[in-house]
């Protein structure tokens, strides 16, 4: 389908909506989706729907003319469709397509409805989309999406964009935290992660902060997601290194934060796809899931996944009494990796 005659045929304006609702990871992911989009289409207005507050990771973005954040009520979903409606969108691509923003699509009377063909949401869509079990690669699984609508399909990099003001207001907090720099790398450390399945052990984390202070002359950053500031400050406690814990901030002020380190090592999560979409050398620990499918861009760039490839993983477990995919990976074996990413990243 060709989007620019349609819009011919119907007398109608190149508006496109694209949605993915949550979660932080999932929507830096579609950004190369969006991207192709907008080269396939460069006339089109492209609007974003997520959730707060997922959505103001996309802000600034240039393929987006404006991004809806919305909230998890009844009255935001209606909010969202008078708004919607009102724009007069022509099509619309719900790479989510769960029943909340199946609706949405639905309600908000647009005519081209591209979704998932999941039980009976598909009744909400005019178009289904599907792609080959052969494609791994959630970036792809986006991309793939938009086949139908004549898209280059290429995996392309995620990319979150940041403004001077927000970079010089990061310059500023990590000159406070930290007046005198030791001289070496600044090197951030996200202990946490949803699901207790994915989380590196809390000392593992400690020790190596303390074998980066001392090998790499390095700063060390521990960086806090919801819920986890006893759990920064219980690795700060226990390591001997030079760190700095960074109260939980705003998702845009964290960004802002990791696009100043040198690198960044954190557990499978939103926070490693932040740091790979704005270019921080970044090294993912995985041990339940699969990095082929979330961490497809291993080996590009300054971008490491460390798994030690266990026969039972990927397990996709929420939560694992063995965890000897992540507790087997010692701090030895990471701080390798991660001297691999640094120095990596200085030859360029």
């Amino acid at each position: 389908m060709d989007l620019s005659k349609e819009a011919e045929k119907r007398g109608a304006e190149l508006n496109v909506l694209v949605t993915r609702l949550r979660y932080l990871g999932d929507v830096i992911l579609t950004t190369p989706a969006v991207e192709a989009l907008k080269k396939r289409y460069p006339e089109a207005k492209i609007y974003y729907l997520a959730e707060k507050p997922y959505g103001e990771i996309l802000e600034r973005n240039p393929n987006i003319e404006k991004v809806f954040s919305i909230g998890t009520g009844f009255f935001d979903m209606l909010k969202a469709v008078v708004e919607l409606r009102r724009l007069g969108i022509l099509a619309a691509v719900d790479l989510f397509y769960n029943p909340r923003s199946a609706w949405i699509c639905y309600l908000s009377k647009i005519p081209i409805r591209f979704g998932g063909s999941r039980k009976w949401r598909k009744r909400f869509y005019s178009e289904h989309f599907s792609v080959p079990d052969s494609v791994k690669s959630a970036v792809m699984h986006h991309v793939y999406a938009l086949k139908d609508l004549d898209v280059e399909l290429e995996a392309g990099m995620p990319r979150v964009f940041l403004s001077t003001e927000e970079l010089d207001d990061a310059s500023r907090l990590l000159k406070g935290l930290i007046p005198k720099r030791r001289g070496g790398p600044l090197i951030a450390l996200h202990p946490g992660a949803k699901w207790q399945s994915k989380r590196w052990k809390a000392e593992y984390f400690a020790e190596l902060a303390g074998r980066v202070s001392d090998r790499l002359n390095a700063d060390v950053l521990i960086l806090t997601g919801p819920g986890d500031e006893d759990l920064a400050s219980l690795v700060s406690g226990m390591s001997t290194g030079n760190t700095h814990v960074i109260p939980y901030l705003t998702i845009r002020k964290t960004a802002s934060l990791i696009s100043l380190c040198d690198a960044l090592v954190a557990n499978d999560g939103g926070i490693v796809h932040l740091s790979v979409a704005l270019s921080t050398p970044t090294l993912a620990l995985f041990g339940p899931t699969d990095p082929e499918i979330w961490f497809p861009y291993s080996g590009r760039g300054s971008y490491k996944v460390l798994s030690l490839g266990k026969g039972c993983s990927p397990c996709n477990l929420h939560y694992c009494e063995d965890r000897s995919c992540l507790d087997d990976m010692t701090p030895d074996i990471v701080f390798q990796s991660l001297e691999e990413v640094v120095s990596n990243a200085s030859a360029r």
